[in-house]
């Protein structure tokens, strides 16, 4: 009797540790990391980089105008994507439809890219010579990583 009430008791405690534990977890990505992604998009770099005062600020700006201007760009993929997967409901829809929404968002896609290189290549622009060298680096593995993170999604 006295082991089956230290059993229940176990269980209980054992049950309510997994219950915080899954809420710290589920709180942590949920809540603190998207937020803070939101709010802190691209200052990565002034932490790596140690940039000064002037390069923040410099910075600050290049990084909210280059955001202004891929807003438009990511809602029209989506209004793109969201007209292309209509047409599934068409049994009929031909292959040149399909392919004229699919080249609309590859452009789309492609100006993205354009506009993030032009964008880091300003970004290049504000460093010093020691200051470049890591962006370049970093660059890289940024780049190399992305590659990675989608593919195991």
């Amino acid at each position: 009797m006295r082991t089956n009430k230290l059993l229940v008791i176990l269980c209980i405690a054992l049950v309510a540790i997994n219950l915080v534990l899954a809420y710290f977890l589920w709180n942590n990505k949920k809540g603190h990391r998207g937020k803070e992604m939101k709010r802190d998009r691209g200052d990565w770099i002034v932490k790596e980089l140690d940039l000064d005062n002037h390069q923040k600020e410099e910075h600050k700006r290049i990084k909210d105008a280059h955001f202004d201007a891929m807003k438009p760009m990511f809602d029209s993929i989506t209004a793109a994507r969201k007209t292309l997967y209509e047409m599934i409901k068409d049994p009929a829809v031909d292959d040149s439809a399909i392919a004229v929404h699919s080249n609309k968002i590859g452009s789309y896609h492609s100006e993205i890219t354009r506009l993030s290189f032009d964008h880091f290549r300003h970004i290049r622009s504000i460093l010093n010579p020691r200051q470049q060298v890591k962006l370049d680096s970093v660059m890289q593995k940024v780049v190399t990583d992305m590659g990675k993170k989608r593919s195991r999604k």
